[in-house]
């Protein structure tokens, strides 16, 4: 009796010092965060117009998610994506447009793949007069990085606040984060697209990322259903279907979202 009465008072103590605690943090509010009036939200925009990045594409703070089947080429087209930005060539249109930074986070391909794919890049980039080496950049990290790790979301922004780049093309999506044991995808999507919204929010980029498709026809993002509603825009890349055998110097650009 004594030993139930003695768990039943720490039970109750445990349970006001958390009560204690949620009303003591409500307290220590500073100030009111700032909210807006419905009308003039949405006046902003006649006073700010749009920010894009790629006009008239991709404005500041938006998510891509490109989804193509194994060894298609989704890392060649963000690879093309930023190079051509970074020297004031629009990717979608092949005109000009305003320079942008741009940081390419390549978390898969060896160095010799990499090295040779930008080396064909650069030659084309440096015919525009807008060209600026030092405005495109690559962190090269084959064997993947965990973003959910504190050394491994530091060392990401680190590099993005180093740059500060307006575009960031990022993948493959499945090399950036490790799932703990027994964990759900959808638990660990969540945690992932958490920390990628809180990068892109406050460093205030594009956020362009590779992830393959299911194997089969299907052209969705592989795995949790978290990663189908979190992006803005989902092109779907494809193969001709009177492409031969290894030739990826062609492709379709379909949507599966957007």
């Amino acid at each position: 009796h004594m030993d139930y009465g003695a768990r039943a008072a720490a039970y109750v103590d445990a349970f006001m010092e958390t009560v204690a605690d949620r009303f003591t943090s409500r307290r220590t509010l500073r100030e009111l965060p700032t909210y807006w009036s419905m009308s003039d939200f949405a006046a902003r925009q006649d006073e700010a117009g749009r920010d894009w990045v790629i006009e008239p594409f991709l404005e500041r703070g938006e998510r891509m998610l490109i989804v193509a089947g194994v060894g298609t080429g989704k890392s060649v087209v963000m690879r093309q994506m930023a190079y051509a930005a970074s020297a004031g060539i629009n990717p979608f249109l092949l005109s000009e447009m305003k320079p942008v930074r741009s940081l390419v986070v390549d978390l898969e391909n060896p160095d010799g793949v990499v090295i040779r794919s930008l080396a064909r890049l650069d030659r084309v980039a440096r015919r525009s007069p807008m060209f600026d080496p030092e405005r495109g950049a690559i962190w090269h990290q084959p064997a993947g990085i965990n973003l959910r790790t504190p050394a491994g979301f530091d060392q990401l922004e680190a590099v993005i606040a180093d740059h500060a780049p307006a575009l960031v093309c990022l993948g493959p999506l499945y090399k950036l984060f490790r799932k703990a044991p027994r964990e759900t995808d959808e638990d660990a999507a969540l945690d992932v697209t958490a920390r990628l919204d809180d990068l892109r929010v406050r460093h205030g980029f594009v956020l362009v990322l590779e992830h393959h498709a299911p194997h089969g026809q299907e052209l969705r993002p592989f795995g949790s259903s978290v990663w189908q509603r979190w992006p803005e825009f989902g092109p779907a890349l494809t193969l001709p279907s009177d492409a031969k055998d290894g030739d990826r110097s062609r492709l379709l650009w379909g949507v599966w979202r957007g």
